[in-house]
């Protein structure tokens, strides 16, 4: 079942990360880790699979705010468009 392992206050909305259970049999999630701290979140150990989310006040899931997003991107792929890194993909595949 998953559960909710970490609720992030961000200036654009709130954010939870959320994971199966036995995440402490799988290794390390390097990218989520980076995506935690650059949210403001704290450096912790996440393992295996984890999803960001965007969450309401009353505990609704939503999309993810727009900056954070951005931040997703910057972050774990290093851009801070989806565009740029489809381009630059495309770009490599012809």
């Amino acid at each position: 079942m998953p559960t909710v392992i970490r609720r992030i206050a961000h200036p654009d909305g709130s954010v939870v990360i959320i994971g199966g259970k036995n995440r402490e049999q799988h290794p390390p999630n390097l990218h989520a880790c980076l995506l935690s701290q650059a949210l403001g979140g704290p450096v912790e150990d996440l393992r295996g699979s984890v999803v960001f989310a965007g969450v309401t006040p009353s505990d609704r899931l939503i999309s993810l705010p727009d900056a954070v997003l951005a931040e997703a991107h910057k972050t774990c792929i290093g851009t801070t468009s989806l565009t740029a890194s489809r381009n630059t993909n495309e770009r490599d595949n012809l």
